[in-house]
């Protein structure tokens, strides 16, 4: 058989494999598709900071009012919408990233694990992850990812052993790639008896509150400034 259509026979079943195949591409679309399309206008409208910091990923990322200012001297671009679950994410990766000549991506997504019959498996997550990091080294090959462990939160202290194999595995794949970083969080939100504080979180006990945010940024700054030197120097003249 040709070489050409061995390669052809090949692509295919990458593409059959392929983790966003697992899912209904139609109903992302209307789930989110309102969310994604005031993305675009912001792009195609606003005025985007040069060599940002692009978070992308949940509500968590979304609701975090205060992120500027958290940040600062870091410029952020943010990119959080609804519920969305690492399938989401990792399907309008290209839409929602290569617009942007960020300077490095920081990812988190929570709503992976709930407790529910479609709950993704750490493999799962894996592969999910893995198209995000292509997608973005494809378009900013130099640009740093960051992943942000994802929390232990009160209202899901029942789910806490499938969160951890989730996020050993998450840690594992972001050791396999070159500048690509696990950020360690769970230890922000533990009191003395290792017991999640719930004086840290919202209402919900799921969103955290501004206090939870101030941790949340403080070690996010201490990781992308050891990661990035050159923005450490940038930050320490007070230059954004």
């Amino acid at each position: 058989m040709p070489t050409r259509y061995l390669l052809c026979i090949f692509s295919l079943l990458i593409l059959a494999c392929s983790p966003l195949k697992q899912y209904d591409a139609d109903n992302i679309e209307d789930q989110w598709a309102d969310e994604i399309a005031r993305f675009e206008l912001a792009d195609r409208t606003g005025e985007m900071p040069d060599s940002a910091l692009l978070f992308y990923g949940s509500s968590s990322i979304r609701l975090w009012e205060t992120i500027e200012s958290d940040l600062a001297p870091f410029p952020v671009i943010q990119r959080g919408f609804g519920g969305a679950a690492l399938h989401d994410a990792a399907y309008y990766a290209e839409r929602v990233l290569t617009p942007h000549d960020y300077a490095a991506l920081v990812l988190f997504v929570g709503n992976d694990i709930l407790g529910n019959v479609g709950d993704k498996s750490p493999d799962e997550m894996a592969e999910l992850f893995k198209h995000i990091i292509k997608t973005s080294k494809e378009h900013r090959p130099k640009a740093p990812i960051f992943y942000l462990e994802i929390t232990h939160v009160p209202a899901r202290e029942n789910l806490v052993d499938k969160i951890d194999a989730a996020n050993q595995r998450m840690r594992a794949v972001c050791d396999n790639f070159r500048r690509v970083y696990f950020i360690p969080t769970r230890d922000l939100y533990l009191d003395a008896d290792d017991k999640v504080r719930t004086d840290l979180f919202a209402f919900d006990q799921v969103h955290q509150n501004e206090k939870g945010y101030a941790r949340w940024a403080e070690r996010i700054k201490s990781v992308l400034l050891e990661k990035m030197p050159a923005r450490r120097a940038r930050a320490d003249r007070g230059v954004r």
